[in-house]
Formats: C-alpha cells, structure tokens, sequence
C-alpha cells in the first residue's frame, strides 16, 4: 500500500511509453485518487476507474472526450490509452512510477508534486 500513497493524488507526466522517449510540447498527464483515474491525453481527457486486486491493478474500460487536433498527439494518446488497457502492476521510486505489463515497463512517469 506504500506504493498506492506514494502515487495517489500527484499529476503524473507520462516520460516514455513502451520504451519510446516521449517528446511533445505538452505530454500526456495521469492522476489517480481513490479508485478513479483521470488523463489529459494532450487533446482529450479521458477517465476511468483501477482496483489494485491480489496485489495487481485492474484498469476499467476507459472513457475519452471526442475532440480532434494534431494527428500525432491523437495518435500518441491511442497508443497511451491501448498501453493502460494492459497495465496489470507499478512501482513508485520518489518522482517517479513505472506501469507494468507481465513486469515489463510499459510507461514511466515523472511528478513534481
């Protein structure tokens, strides 16, 4: 649970996703508090729910606004939401977390909360 309060109730900016380096003027945000997760994808904002399970996390179905914009970043904030649809683990190290997939890193992020 040390995790959980560490990671809980911080803006998280995603850094990497699936080992790609992620580099955009405003990248993608990440807050989860009390079993809801909320993203700014750079143009949506998409919201769901977790549940940390037997020690894993479950990701509920994700839901997105519809708006349009810079094909990349649309493209970038698909890709981030297909990648949580995987996401069954995390470690927390002081500013950071990782999202895991079958323990691989699947996305980093950095805080400055």
């Amino acid at each position: 649970m040390a995790g959980v309060n560490n990671a809980a109730g911080k803006e998280w900016t995603l850094t990497t996703l699936n080992g790609e380096k992620i580099v955009v003027a405003k990248p993608p945000t990440m807050k989860f508090t009390q079993g809801k997760l909320s993203i700014f994808g750079g143009i949506n904002r998409l919201s769901g729910s977790y549940g940390l399970i037997d020690n894993a996390v479950r990701m509920g179905e994700l839901v997105s606004t519809k708006m349009a914009g810079d094909p990349a970043l649309m493209e970038l904030e698909k890709d981030f939401a297909k990648v949580l649809k995987s996401v069954d683990g995390f470690h927390v190290h002081g500013n950071e977390l990782e999202l895991t997939s079958n323990e691989t890193v699947v996305a980093a992020f950095r805080s400055e909360d």
